[in-house]
Parts: C-alpha cells; structure tokens; sequence
C-alpha cells in the first residue's frame, strides 16, 4: 500500500446503509413526490436556465462530478464541478461581475465535514450569494461514506432528470456521445499524429 493512502471496502452493513438511504430516496424524488416535498423537483426549478456550478468538500468532490455530467448527459447543459477548498484559490474569482448571475451554486454538504471545511462552504455561500443567481445545499444522507456519496449521486439523476423536463429536452437519447463512440471504435478513418 501507498504510504498515505487508505483503501476502504464497504462491508455489509455499510452497503445495506445505502441501499436504505436510496430506497427512501426513491419515494421522495420520484415523479409521484410533489414539488413541495421533492427536493429535486425544487433544485432544478432554482437551477432553471443558469448554469450550474456544483461545488463539494474532500469526500462530496467525486459526486459534485458526477453531477456535473449527469446535467451535461441528461439535460444537455453545461455545468461546473469543483471542490472546495481548491475552489477556494481561484476560481472563487471566476464569480464576479455580471455573468455570475447566469449560474446557480450548489454546495455538496456532510453531516461530520470538518469545522475548516464547513467554514469555507459558509464563507463560499456568503460571497457568492449576492453574485450568483442562486446558492442551494444538499445534504448527503446517511452515516457510511458509501451512503453519503451514493446519495448525492443519486439526486443528481432526478435533478437533471427534472431540469431536462423542465429545458423540455429528452434525458435519454445522446446521438452526440453515440457518434463519437462510433468514431472513435474504427467507423471512422483515424487520422496520423
């Protein structure tokens, strides 16, 4: 093993954690959840037409990823993904003067991130509130890294489910990715360096 790093397998009770945690997601972001109750429905209609930009601490990053490329399959938008506190350095600049009101910030949280880290998201929130044109938070659910990280990945999928339905786009086709993966797999004449 690498000096420095740690390898984790989820056991058992870990993985039936999570499997709980998205089960009891499923009810609340599915299409049969009102709005009022539905978080997802809620952030896609704060996202709208702006470009999100999603935003998660040292274990929130991975997810803050894949919803940056669950909005870009799904509802065919551009977005950002960062962590903080790298985002901290600089691109905290990118977020000033007027096209920050084009973009909507969500903050990936934890319960147990760090008192550092929980700082920075609120100092995050405070400055860029008055810039953006909105900041939402959410929450990973559970107490096992793996449900935490699961969850927020799974709330992506029906954020950006609900925003392509919202863009009036279908989440499902992508003739784009398709046409590349054809390319690329020799259907079409490669070019020499």
């Amino acid at each position: 093993m690498l000096a420095g790093c740690e390898a984790s397998v989820a056991g058992a009770p870990e993985i039936d954690e999570a499997l709980d945690v998205v089960t009891t997601q499923a009810d609340e972001l599915g299409l049969g959840s009102p709005t009022a109750k539905n978080l997802a429905k809620r952030l896609a209609l704060a996202i709208g037409d702006r470009l999100p930009a999603v935003y998660g601490g040292p274990l929130t990053a991975t997810a803050a990823y894949r919803w940056k490329t669950d909005f870009e399959e799904n509802a065919k938008v551009l977005a950002i993904a960062g962590a903080v506190p790298e985002m901290n350095h600089n691109e905290i600049e990118a977020w000033r003067g007027a096209s920050a009101r084009q973009r909507h910030v969500v903050l990936l949280r934890e319960e147990g991130e760090s008192p550092e880290i929980a700082h920075r998201f609120d100092l995050v929130r405070e400055m860029l509130a008055p810039a953006a044109g909105g900041v939402s938070e959410t929450w990973a659910r559970g107490a096992g890294r793996l449900a935490r990280v699961l969850s927020l990945a799974y709330a992506s999928l029906w954020v950006s489910f609900y925003l392509a339905v919202l863009h009036g786009v279908d989440p499902w086709p992508v003739p784009m990715l398709e046409e590349v993966k054809r390319r690329l797999s020799g259907g079409e004449a490669r070019r020499a360096p």
